[in-house]
């Protein structure tokens, strides 16, 4: 009885590891295919950065200063839970938070999901021109 209770523990974990696994693959994959969009109410903006975050996640909170510290382009914070950043959200496909999108005139050059280094983030702008 107990070795049936272990094998049947193994395989829920081994199926839980597997579906979020594929749920990262597929947070990844939909961030890679934003390159090139374009969201027109930012045209107008050379360059910026939208940071999506919520205030409960764990990263975020790592997140936090690391953006609050770019001052060489202009940032906008996006709360996932406000109405407009539900909306962005729906709009982009976001799958996850922290989120960060990369714009230029509108036109998204990176975006990427959790933490990275101040440095890393600005020569994703230097890099496209």
């Amino acid at each position: 009885m107990m070795k049936a209770i272990i094998t049947l523990i193994a395989i829920f974990l081994t199926l839980f590891l597997i579906f979020v696994i594929g749920l990262r693959l597929l947070a990844y994959y939909k961030m890679n295919k934003l390159k090139g969009a374009t969201l027109n109410e930012f045209k107008n903006e050379k360059k910026l950065i939208l940071y999506f975050y919520s205030e409960n996640c764990g990263a975020c909170k790592v997140m936090a200063p690391i953006i609050d510290s770019i001052k060489e382009v202009k940032v906008r914070k996006i709360d996932v839970f406000t109405k407009e950043g539900a909306k962005l959200v729906q709009e982009i496909g976001i799958m996850g938070t922290p989120t960060t999108v990369l714009l230029e005139k509108g036109k998204i050059i990176n975006a990427f999901i959790g933490v990275k280094k101040k440095e890393d983030i600005l020569n994703m702008f230097s890099k496209q021109g």
